[in-house]
């Protein structure tokens, strides 16, 4: 049997949105009881870090709940606008577990799908709905002194949405137009602007023009992602908990949150030992951090748990 690529996205999901909510109580928690510990007669610090504790308890609920009822996570909506999600499941778990797949980045082309694994959920485009497909390369400026520069894919389809794509790098992008372009060959591949303006003026004469492209294929055509560089279906995604560890490693210095990054960075360490995501350097880092930061907090309870009692002074 396939394996189901949508629930295995939604439980990936729920662990991410769970460990966020984790991360924000416990922070939380912290801030409250250091708040409650030098307050004095004014509960208002208190009371406001309370607030924001029960507030960050929403968001480990909101987890629980798409785990108990999954007709109401974003994923499982989303795969409900193609038909029934259960069979769309297994289509693509059938799909994905051919070697005719090309990952590039967070995106992967299959012969029928386009999907983009996001930290809370998943974007999913079927091919037929590809319309237009460009690499957009933003110079950014800081008061007037030349910043960084982003390229990124943006693919426009039948509905209207955009799936955007951070690309990092020339070679990726156009690595990501290539798939597409060999999968969804009807589809528009390239940006000027006469080709914005229609899309914005005319976008229903654009998509009956695609349209008619799409009809001249030959429907046994094969559609096979194209290899450029690297073989297709060995490209891994990254780990979506790096910025999360590192984060963790840096704020968890003698406190328990470094503990938690050392614990998650050690799983991320080890599925990218058994080849199931990509390495990641911030994910190394922060597991690095974290084991340092558990060992000095570690020296502080120890120092807490040996330091000789104290009588409380009573004045006379």
């Amino acid at each position: 049997m396939a394996d189901q690529f949508i629930t295995r996205d939604m439980k990936r999901s729920n662990r991410n949105l769970l460990t966020t909510g984790v991360i924000f109580a416990l922070a939380g928690a912290l801030l409250f009881f250091v708040a409650s510990q030098n307050v004095g007669t004014d509960r208002a610090p208190a009371l406001v870090w309370g607030i924001i504790l029960s507030c960050c308890a929403l968001v480990p609920l909101t987890a629980l709940a798409f785990r108990l009822k999954t007709a109401w996570h974003p994923t499982w909506r989303a795969a409900a606008r193609y038909g029934d999600p259960y069979l769309l499941d297994l289509e693509l778990g059938l799909e994905l577990a051919d070697s005719a797949v090309a990952r590039v980045k967070s995106l992967t082309v299959t012969p029928h799908w386009l999907l983009r694994q996001r930290i809370y959920g998943l974007d999913l485009v079927r091919l037929e709905d590809v319309m237009w497909a460009y690499r957009l390369d933003t110079q950014h400026y800081v008061n007037g002194i030349k910043g960084a520069r982003t390229i990124e894919v943006k693919v426009h389809t039948r509905n209207g949405t955009i799936l955007k794509v951070k690309v990092g790098r020339e070679h990726l992008g156009q690595r990501m137009l290539q798939q597409i372009q060999s999968c969804a060959p009807w589809a528009v591949v390239g940006y000027s602007a006469a080709l914005e303006a229609t899309w914005k003026s005319q976008r229903a004469e654009f998509i009956t023009v695609v349209d008619g492209r799409r009809a001249a294929v030959p429907s046994d055509a094969p559609r096979v992602p194209a290899p450029v560089g690297t073989p297709t279906g060995t490209l891994l995604y990254p780990s979506t908990k790096g910025s999360v560890i590192l984060l963790l490693g840096i704020i968890g210095v003698a406190n328990p949150l470094g503990l938690l990054a050392w614990l998650l960075g050690h799983i991320e360490r080890r599925e990218a030992t058994g080849g199931r995501i990509a390495p990641s350097k911030a994910v190394n880092l922060g597991w690095a951090l974290g084991i340092v930061d558990t060992v000095l907090f570690a020296f502080v309870l120890l120092q807490l748990v040996l330091a000789p009692h104290q009588p409380p002074v009573v004045p006379r």
